[in-house]
C-alpha cells in the first residue's frame, strides 16, 4: 500500500482453529486473507467464518501492516447487503484489540503497526456470497458523501410513497466539491413478499454540483395489483477510480412505497347447510 503498507505475512489458520477475540464459533482455511496494497479486494462470506462477535453472522477477515502514522479508509460494496466493518489492532485472531465499527467503511488515523479488518454479514444471519472491499490511504480533500431519503444529511428515512410516485433521495458532498462531482450509486427495490413496484436494480449517476447536494428521483409503477410495503433503496458505490468516499451511516437508505390497490376479496363463505358432496 504505497510506502506506509508493508507487506504483511499471510495468516494461515487451522481447520477448526477458533475464531477471533474469543468468539465460540469456529472457522476454516481462508478466513484471513493478506492486503497486498492499496485498492480493491474481493471478499467473499461463507458459513465456516464467523463474526468475532456472533457465532450466526458470516464474516472475512483482510490484514495489513503500516510502517509510518497513516491516514486510512475503507469501504464496501455490495448490491444489496449492508455490512459491519470492524478495525483491529494486531494479526492474532485471538487477540487482536478491537478499536471500533461502522456500517460500511471507517476513516480513520493508525500509527505504524499491524492491523486486521473484519467484514460481517451485520444483522442478516447466514448471508453468504461475494463482496468487494476498498482500502486505501486518505488523502484530502477526498469529499464524504452522504445520502439520505428526505430527512436531511446522515440521517436514515422514514418518508414513504404511494406506488405511482416518485422517490426522492438527496446526496450530500462535505466538503463541498470544487467542481461537478459525479457519484456512482446502486437503485434497488425491495419487498417483504415479491411485490414488484416498477424499479429495476441498476446505476446511475448523480452529479453534485459546487454547492454541495443533488438530488435523485426514482419513478415506482401504479398498477392494479395488491401488493404489500415496499421500497426503494439507493446506496454509494466506492471504489479507488471513483473521486469521493463514504463512511458510517448514510452511505444508504430507502424511501418506502406503499400500495394503493383494493385487497382482494375474502373466498365466498360456505352454504348455510354447509357444503353438499355429490354422489356418482
Amino acid at each position: 500500500m504505497r510506502r506506509a503498507l508493508s507487506v504483511a505475512l499471510a495468516l494461515v489458520l487451522a481447520a477448526g482453529a477458533m475464531s477471533p477475540v474469543g468468539a465460540s464459533a469456529q472457522v476454516d482455511d481462508g478466513c484471513v486473507q493478506e492486503l497486498a496494497g492499496w485498492g480493491s479486494v474481493q471478499g467473499r462470506w461463507t458459513s465456516g467464518c464467523k463474526s468475532h462477535d456472533s457465532s450466526t453472522r458470516n464474516a472475512q477477515f483482510f490484514t495489513f501492516s503500516l510502517d509510518r502514522e497513516t491516514s486510512v479508509r475503507t469501504g464496501f460494496e455490495h448490491v444489496s447487503q449492508e455490512a459491519q466493518v470492524y478495525l483491529f489492532r494486531g494479526h492474532d485472531l485471538r487477540s487482536a484489540e478491537e478499536l471500533g465499527s461502522s456500517l460500511w467503511g471507517f476513516r480513520k488515523t493508525l500509527p505504524a503497526g499491524d492491523y486486521m479488518i473484519e467484514v460481517t454479514t451485520w444483522h442478516h444471519d447466514g448471508r453468504v456470497g461475494a463482496f468487494t472491499l476498498w482500502v486505501g490511504e486518505d488523502v484530502d480533500p477526498v469529499p464524504a458523501v452522504h445520502i439520505n431519503g428526505g430527512i436531511g444529511p446522515r440521517g436514515l428515512s422514514t418518508t414513504s410513497v404511494t406506488e405511482g410516485r416518485s422517490a426522492v433521495f438527496t446526496l450530500w458532498a462535505s466538503p463541498p466539491p470544487s467542481v461537478m462531482l459525479p457519484v456512482s450509486v446502486w437503485v434497488f427495490q425491495r419487498s417483504n413478499n415479491g411485490g414488484d413496484y416498477g424499479v429495476e436494480t441498476r446505476i446511475e449517476e448523480v452529479i453534485i454540483p459546487p454547492s454541495g447536494s443533488a438530488t435523485l428521483t426514482v419513478a415506482t409503477v401504479d398498477d392494479d395489483v395488491d401488493e404489500a410495503r415496499g421500497w426503494v433503496e439507493v446506496g454509494i458505490r466506492v471504489n479507488e477510480r471513483l473521486p469521493y468516499w463514504h463512511s458510517g451511516h448514510g452511505t444508504h437508505d430507502v424511501v418506502y412505497v406503499y400500495d394503493n390497490d383494493p385487497p382482494r376479496p375474502p373466498p365466498p363463505p360456505p352454504p348455510a347447510g354447509g357444503w353438499v358432496v355429490g354422489v356418482a
